[in-house]
């Protein structure tokens, strides 16, 4: 495998990617039996510029007051919390990048992992923003689930105040354990609503 240069000024879950992407390169052309070094080198570079300019175009979308949340509303308050369904989030390297990418921009909340995926995440209103930018990401977008992952964002809300102290962590597969976290913060009506997909 390649050892991934520093490169502080890129987030982990991006240079995680680059790595990946990189090992992936080399192993194809060992494969082929070509020469290697100088291709990767140029696929550094576009890598590290492509995540340059799509980082650089999340801060200027979230600066410009626009969300990615699927109600389209500008941010309005500067706490957020968003709750996220995927049908299913099983692997590993996807698990941690959610993780990673959710600590890094300093959210709380949960992932659980498995059949249905949730994601919850509760912090400043422009990183959650940031961070549904992430998980949509596609193929030009590098890192999330892409269209076909059949994920959206069920829940879109700007609370009054924060209710999740923990920080952000990976649960098991088991629902019922989101289920009790919520009961206990006060967050059991939004969980029917926005994951189980019925009122109270």
């Amino acid at each position: 495998t390649i050892a991934l240069l520093s490169l502080n000024t890129l987030r982990r879950s991006y240079r995680d990617e680059i790595a990946k992407k990189l090992n992936e390169r080399a192993a194809d052309s060992a494969a082929s039996g070509q020469e290697a070094m100088l291709d990767i080198i140029d696929y550094l570079q576009e890598l590290v510029a492509h995540f340059i300019e799509y980082d650089a175009a999340i801060s200027s979308d979230v600066a410009a007051g626009q969300t990615v949340g699927e109600e389209g509303n500008s941010t309005s308050s500067e706490w957020g919390r968003r709750w996220i369904w995927v049908h299913h989030i099983t692997n590993t390297s996807r698990c941690k990048s959610i993780v990673d990418e959710a600590r890094e921009l300093n959210l709380r909340g949960y992932l659980k992992k498995g059949y249905p995926g949730v994601v919850l995440i509760e912090g400043n209103a422009a990183d959650c923003d940031k961070f549904v930018t992430f998980i949509k990401g596609n193929k030009s977008r590098p890192g999330g689930f892409g269209r076909n992952w059949g994920h959206h964002v069920r829940g879109h809300i700007e609370p009054a105040e924060n209710l999740l102290s923990e920080e952000f962590r990976e649960l098991g597969e088991d629902l019922a354990v989101l289920a009790k976290i919520c009961r206990e913060c006060l967050l059991e009506e939004e969980f029917k609503e926005y994951i189980l997909q019925h009122k109270g």
